[in-house]
């Protein structure tokens, strides 16, 4: 059996899988250096004593470890997806979406602990509690936002 997308999406579909890519490969490759340098200079501050270079790897190490957790998310999301219209439980919308955020946690949760180990921490969970703050600092503008920008 193939599976082949429907006449009207095949011919926009090269476009948006190269889209992906370049999204994929070039702009969250770029945005792990950004968030190297923001965990490094983010530690100096509290005493980090480690290197850029042990920071980068933490952060692309976090990234590396957390890769199979967000893919097991994907699968849970369309399976949940596929499932609705069988099982009325499933009907929900906030449940579709749950799945999605066990990647970043999982990547939250490693990027903690490699930044930890990079920078000389000794806990983790402070380093975790920091990223939770700063990503619902985060989130709070970007409501803010998205409630100015359309209201």
């Amino acid at each position: 059996m193939v599976v082949a997308p429907p006449v009207e999406i095949q011919t926009g579909l090269p476009a948006y899988v190269s889209f992906g890519v370049v999204v994929a490969f070039l702009i969250r490759t770029s945005l792990f250096y950004v968030i190297a340098v923001l965990a490094k200079s983010a530690s100096y501050p509290f005493g980090g004593r480690g290197s850029w270079y042990d920071t980068r790897c933490a952060v692309f190490w976090a990234a590396l470890v957390s890769a199979p957790i967000e893919m097991i998310g994907a699968i849970l999301t369309v399976v949940v997806v596929y499932l609705r219209p069988s099982v009325p439980m499933l009907d929900s919308e906030w449940l579709i979406e749950t799945p999605y955020f066990i990647g970043p946690i999982a990547f939250g949760f490693f990027l903690a602990a490699g930044v930890a180990e990079a920078q000389g921490f000794r806990y983790t969970y402070r380093v975790m509690a920091a990223l939770a703050i700063i990503g619902i600092g985060l989130i709070a503008i970007a409501a803010t936002l998205g409630g100015v920008l359309a209201g």
